[in-house]
């Protein structure tokens, strides 16, 4: 096991690079593929995934009930190694951003800020931590417009970001769901625990039917090869919002965070096949 590679959830900071690509491709007017957004895709990977080991941190202790597969927890890695790991990323994604400019280079270092701000904030108010995750997540979408001169549809793509917004907020709040009990333990307010299970639930499904207004938004604004795949989209996030029930065990909750991340590459590849046809 290589713990420096799996620390840091590889799997999601390709997702966070999937959705700028996707709505890139989704709302510009003329698509250029050049250096330039290489490298700011690598700086938007090193900036997401450096978050991971940086929660990884501050929850170890919580882990060690929840998730006993992380490498902190099983010992393949020490605290002070996953700190220096996400320091160099940090730096690492600061300089490639510097490369493009003196803007990008503060607009990443404002990130990771941003990132290691939600980290702590998320150990100690978890509700606030589902917002700040989601709008961190979000606010990465509009990165190209910093880059390229050319047009984009700013409602489109603001609509998308608001969109994946909804749904990783909706994941976040079942996923605590699934979590509530090691939560309780360690007095983490997160929605589940003030607020109970069935407000979770309705939580997370209203913001996945919101997504499916979203949806319907980028359906009207787009053009006739992309509005059949919103209107799909919506209908499914509408289907999928309106199913949840009242609180149920955390064996529910948890194949329902696992629902949700398929509806969410489910909904970026549905944006991006219409775009492409």
């Amino acid at each position: 096991m290589f713990a420096p590679f799996w620390i840091i959830r590889p799997w999601a900071g390709f997702s966070v690079v999937v959705m700028v690509v996707v709505a890139y491709f989704v709302t510009a007017a003329t698509v250029v593929v050049d250096w330039d957004l290489i490298v700011l895709i690598s700086a938007i990977f090193l900036i997401g995934s450096a978050g991971f080991p940086l929660n990884d941190i501050y929850d170890l202790e919580i882990d060690k009930h929840a998730h006993k597969e992380r490498p902190l927890v099983r010992g393949h890695m020490s605290v002070p190694a996953a700190k220096v790991q996400v320091i160099a990323m940090l730096l690492a994604a600061v300089g490639l951003a510097a490369t493009l400019g003196a803007r990008e280079a503060l607009i990443a270092g404002t990130f990771c800020v941003a990132i290691t701000f939600y980290s702590a904030v998320k150990a100690r108010q978890a509700a606030l931590g589902n917002v700040l995750t989601a709008v961190l997540f979000a606010a990465a979408i509009p990165a190209p417009l910093f880059i390229q001169d050319g047009s984009f549809n700013k409602p489109l793509l603001f609509g998308f970001a608001g969109l994946c917004a909804l749904l990783i907020f909706g994941r976040e709040v079942i996923k605590d769901i699934q979590d509530r009990e090691v939560d309780s333990i360690h007095d983490r307010k997160t929605i589940p625990i003030v607020h109970g299970v069935d407000i979770a639930y309705r939580l997370g499904g209203l913001s996945v039917a919101l997504a499916g207004i979203v949806a319907l938004f980028i359906s009207i604004d787009a053009d006739l090869a992309l509005r059949a795949g919103a209107l799909a989209l919506a209908v499914l996030l509408f289907a999928v919002g309106f199913s949840f029930r009242n609180g149920t065990q955390a064996s529910a909750a948890k194949s329902w965070v696992m629902r949700l991340r398929v509806i969410m590459f489910v909904a970026i590849a549905t944006l991006g096949i219409g775009a492409t046809i």
